[in-house]
């Protein structure tokens, strides 16, 4: 088993290269008007316990505004998002030993919603 050790904040975890991350399905990469209220969706893994969900301002995941570990299901409900705003989101898998999978890709969500209107008719 390949392991490699990673620290966020008060959550210490090994990362283990042979548990699979999931696939990011929905928004998907580069989606573009995407309402404030949003439902970030994954397919769930095998042998996962739970997921962590990080949703960011820049690509390289350095301003993480949305950082939860504590998911058990494929699906997270985000609000607050700022609007004509481009955020970054991706999820990894954590085993019941509390192990976890390296990241999927981020994935983009651009201009998050109408700064004016809601864009609803």
């Amino acid at each position: 088993m390949d392991l490699a050790f990673v620290n966020y904040g008060s959550d210490n975890v090994s990362i283990v290269i042979n548990i699979s991350p999931p696939l990011l399905t929905s928004p998907v990469n580069h989606a573009t008007g995407q309402p404030p209220l949003l439902n970030l969706v994954w397919n769930k893994s095998l042998d996962v316990s739970k997921y962590r969900v990080q949703v960011a301002l820049d690509s390289l995941f350095n301003i993480i505004v949305i950082n939860d570990s504590t998911l058990t299901d494929t699906t997270k409900s985000i609000s607050g998002l700022s609007p004509l705003t481009n955020y970054w989101w991706r999820v990894a898998s954590r085993n019941s030993e509390n192990q976890q999978s390296l990241y999927f890709a981020g994935v983009e969500i651009q201009d998050t919603g109408n700064s004016d209107t809601d864009n609803t008719t």
